[in-house]
């Protein structure tokens, strides 16, 4: 397996880690900022937490997705902003000759 080969292989490994990661994000730090604001009234402390949100994205709740989502739009929103601003030069983008 060629070195790029590896590399590409490796990022589209990552990105349901990436994901799941920053879909966790999200409800962990809402949990943690209402922790210190008030204790959670539910049961299993931030399992429960993350239950109840889960159960809440399943019946189709708009504000559960937003929550669950918005750490991964967050980092979409940097990406395309330093694409945008930085984009990639035309020579960067071909690969090398062997």
């Amino acid at each position: 397996m060629s070195d790029q080969t590896a590399s590409a292989f490796r990022r589209r490994a990552a990105l349901p880690l990436l994901l799941i990661c920053l879909v966790a994000l999200g409800p962990a730090l809402a949990f943690a900022v209402g922790s210190l604001l008030a204790p959670y009234e539910g049961d299993h402390g931030l399992a429960g937490f993350f239950g109840a949100i889960g159960a809440d994205a399943l019946r189709g709740e708009p504000v559960a997705w937003i929550l669950l989502l918005s750490p991964t739009l967050v980092v979409a929103l940097w990406w395309l902003l330093f694409r945008l601003v930085w984009p990639r030069r035309a020579s960067d983008a071909q690969s090398p000759s062997d």
